[in-house]
């Protein structure tokens, strides 16, 4: 007699159960179910201290609507963007060259050509807004009666941050040209 052998029962393969998700008994919804109602709490996140001092009357309505416009701006940027086709949609496309090189030869890209004065004072003017917007709002919050004073300080401090930036970049470019030539070396 010849002894059998026999082989354990292969486990058939089941599709794995979808998990439901369960919200918590303070949560309106799960995030993972809804994640646009996500993106708006995320947004207003740090709402409830600005919404304590409205209702105890230390905002007034007209600060309460911009706090939160300013809490918005950026959610309502990135819906904006993706309505106009994503990031990149409008951006010039890339331009061929024109002459191929010779088999053999590697086309090197020549150098950037340099700024000119007048370009890099236009390149300096162009200030983010994260980087301009908090002065001119303390400005604004500390004088509100003062037309001309306050614009005389928020003329003040956009030719500072020009300046600083006129004088700064270059010497970044520098920074960034010893950093690649001792990669190089």
């Amino acid at each position: 007699m010849s002894p059998t052998v026999t082989e354990p029962a292969k486990p058939t393969e089941q599709p794995a159960p979808e998990t439901k998700h369960t919200k918590q008994w303070f949560q309106v919804f799960h995030p993972e179910d809804d994640p646009e109602a996500t993106e708006v709490l995320r947004a207003f996140a740090f709402s409830p201290p600005f919404l304590v001092a409205w209702s105890l009357g230390y905002l007034s309505d007209f600060y309460f609507f911009f706090v939160m416009a300013m809490m918005a701006m950026p959610l309502l940027k990135d819906k904006m963007v993706e309505k106009l086709g994503g990031r990149g949609a409008w951006a010039p496309k890339p331009v061929e060259a024109s002459a191929a090189p010779a088999k053999g030869k590697k086309a090197k890209p020549g150098p950037p050509p340099k700024p000119t004065r007048y370009q890099a004072l236009l390149d300096a003017m162009f200030v983010p807004t994260g980087v301009w917007l908090p002065p001119f709002l303390l400005i604004s919050m500390s004088s509100p009666e003062r037309d001309a004073t306050f614009f005389m300080w928020v003329a003040g401090i956009y030719a500072m941050l020009v300046l600083v930036q006129y004088f700064i970049d270059p010497l970044k470019n520098q920074k960034k040209k010893a950093e690649a030539l001792k990669k190089k070396a």
